[in-house]
């Protein structure tokens, strides 16, 4: 008997979720990235969801590698805004030119309601938010202690960049706080 609940647990997917702008469920559960420029949907596997996800969040993740380099390295503004820029315009000519034309597409898509974010949090659980939650209040945390303990005095353009990165992770920090509060009440 506890062979078939080792298989039954085994075989449940532990199916992550691709949520943003402009990401919708079609009407066979598919998940479709939908053009609005061009009306035209796409459709994401489910193997290629992180991936995905990672370049939805392309200029996030720029402005933070730029921010990082800034603060590691001796390098000037102007070089790790140039940075900045060729790291933005690669991540969106690989989505646009590498990635999106190697989905199936969908001409004249339609999109119907999408799956909502907090939706979406139900489903990953309280003990995933939670644990995201605690990462990001403690990032915001480490971004502003890390301006008071370094070597050098700060430059304006770091101080402002962090502020920005830690406000951010706080207000996402309170999204996910939002989701765990309605698991605990819906529960």
């Amino acid at each position: 008997m506890a062979n078939k609940k080792q298989v039954n647990n085994s075989n449940k997917k532990n199916t992550p979720a691709l949520s943003g702008h402009n990401i919708y469920k079609d009407k066979h559960g598919q998940t479709i990235y939908f053009n609005k420029r061009t009306r035209v949907g796409y459709v994401v596997p489910e193997k290629d969801f992180s991936k995905f996800q990672i370049l939805q969040m392309r200029y996030i993740l720029a402005l933070v590698i730029a921010v990082l380099l800034y603060s590691m390295t001796n390098i000037s503004y102007w070089l790790t805004g140039i940075v900045l820029v060729a790291v933005a315009i690669g991540m969106e000519v690989t989505l646009r030119i590498k990635v999106l034309p190697s989905y199936t597409q969908y001409q004249n898509f339609e999109p119907e309601k999408g799956e909502s974010q907090l939706d979406l949090m139900v489903k990953e659980g309280r003990n995933k938010l939670l644990l995201r939650t605690c990462l990001l209040l403690l990032l915001s945390i480490l971004l502003i202690v890390n301006l008071f303990t370094m070597d050098e005095e700060p430059t304006i353009i770091l101080i402002i960049l962090s502020v920005i990165l830690s406000i951010a992770s706080l207000v996402y920090a309170g999204v996910q706080i939002r989701g765990i509060i309605y698991i605990q009440k819906h529960k």
